[in-house]
């Protein structure tokens, strides 16, 4: 065979898989927003009516009876939407032809109230176009390492914000790697830290840098464990803004920012009125300009 013609049927069969894992992903994505929506609806079409879902009880190791996937979607419509939430942390799926695993770390909550956490243990199969799930297990517990490294690292993201809040310059740098990039709200701003740390010197000369309060954050996993990204709303002197990041650990289990990017968040009913006045700003001359 010849070598284009090997690289050809390659990159079809790489293609073919990777449509396949979205469509999985995508498929597993419904079934967890059902949970959440309580949308029964949704959930038939991630859910094949003769699934089977067991749990493994904690201690005993016993398989708890079956429920099946017909069951399930009519008490998942008798629930009340967005009260129960499982947060996937992170995604490790294997496939071959119309099988497909998936290995998924979760945390359940109740009302907004950790309630447990585990591993969903899920089968998948395709028919036609369509991948639905065919068999869950889960494992439940009071405490997993994604939970509490989240923590961790929630306290990680407070400690750094604190830190320019209190202008204490070396703290708030020690945290982001030094080839790591921040994006700012301006399109110039695209600096290395130690850039970043150079233009700010001045700010941080003050009793406060700037000082953003976290309103919400959400932070995901990478199934390794050693890389993990968020985003997370911020209350600022510019309003509501959106930051998002990706934070890795080295071989010495030490965190550092590698990338944190800051967005000022523009409602879609005001988006002309912005476009008019950045128009209007972009035609002034440079001498013009403040």
């Amino acid at each position: 065979m010849k070598p284009f013609t090997i690289l050809f049927v390659f990159l079809i069969f790489h293609s073919a898989s990777a449509q396949d894992h979205q469509l999985i992903r995508a498929t597993l994505h419904d079934f967890f927003y059902a949970i959440h929506t309580a949308d029964s609806a949704l959930m038939t079409t991630a859910l094949r009516d003769d699934a089977i879902l067991r749990t493994i009880h904690p201690q005993s190791g016993e398989l708890s009876p079956q429920i099946r996937g017909r069951d399930l979607c009519t008490m998942i419509g008798g629930l009340s939407p967005k009260s129960q939430r499982e947060k996937i942390w992170s995604y490790k799926i294997s496939q071959d032809g119309h099988l497909a695993h998936a290995w998924l770390p979760y945390s359940f909550y109740v009302d907004g109230e950790f309630h447990h956490c585990g591993v969903n243990d899920i089968q998948l199969s395709r028919s036609g176009e369509n991948w639905q799930i065919i068999h869950i297990i889960d494992t439940r517990n009071e405490e997993c390492k994604e939970e509490a490294l989240s923590q961790e690292l929630h306290q990680y993201m407070n400690q750094w914000h604190h830190a320019a809040a209190t202008a204490d310059e070396d703290y708030y740098f020690s945290f982001m790697a030094r080839e790591g990039i921040f994006l700012g709200t301006d399109a110039t701003e695209k600096w290395y830290a130690h850039e970043l740390q150079e233009w700010s010197a001045e700010y941080f000369n003050r009793d406060t840098a700037w000082a953003f309060t976290t309103v919400d954050r959400e932070i995901y996993f990478h199934h390794d464990g050693a890389l993990a990204w968020f985003d997370e709303v911020l209350d600022t002197w510019m309003g509501e803004c959106r930051g998002s990041g990706v934070i890795q650990q080295d071989s010495d289990g030490q965190w550092s920012l590698q990338q944190y990017n800051l967005a000022i968040l523009v409602p879609n009913d005001l988006v002309k009125e912005y476009l008019k006045i950045k128009k209007s700003h972009d035609t002034l001359s440079p001498e013009k300009k403040e």
